[in-house]
């Protein structure tokens, strides 16, 4: 097991956090491009809801859940195509992107990216628990911390509601 510490801000003050990180996947994995691929890659071919449920399947209701909140906290979904990633949804709110959404075979990728300094206080966040070995391997993107989530379920959703809260709220 490897374990990272870092101290972190809580409601009650600073206190250490440590985090089995040996269960998240190395930046060098090279069976993950092929376990996530986006769907809508054609440039010619704009998702649709109905194109949207067919790839889903049984994770559709979390896409609706997903794009509804978004445009209920202010940052509605809007599609565009990237050569590099296809077709993806960009959640922007107050001329900032808040979040980015694909469709992938049979679930929906959530990505937020933070500002490096925001890995402590995201390590701190209680709701945000069970992605603290992630947050805590997660190597940047240039300067920013990607957290993505692979949205399968119901509580798959709320744990992507709190992750959107955190980036709506960390500046």
């Amino acid at each position: 097991m490897t374990v990272q510490r870092y101290a972190a801000m809580t409601d009650s003050g600073e206190e250490d956090v440590s985090v089995d990180v040996s269960t998240v996947r190395d930046a060098g994995d090279d069976d993950w491009e092929d376990r996530h691929m986006v769907v809508f890659k054609d440039p010619g071919v704009q998702p649709t809801p109905g194109l949207i449920e067919d790839a889903l399947d049984d994770a559709a209701p979390c896409w609706t859940m997903l794009t509804d909140h978004f445009a209920d906290v202010g940052a509605p979904v809007e599609w565009r195509y990237y050569r590099e990633g296809g077709w993806l949804g960009k959640a922007v709110g107050k001329g900032r992107t808040v979040g980015w959404l694909s469709v992938e075979d049979g679930y929906v990728s959530l990505t937020c990216y933070f500002a490096e300094r925001h890995r402590i206080p995201l390590l701190g966040e209680e709701s945000l628990a069970e992605l603290h070995p992630a947050i805590a391997q997660t190597p940047l993107s240039g300067r920013l911390l990607p957290v993505t989530l692979e949205v399968r379920s119901a509580s798959d959703v709320g744990t992507a509601y709190h992750v959107i809260a955190a980036k709506i709220r960390m500046k």
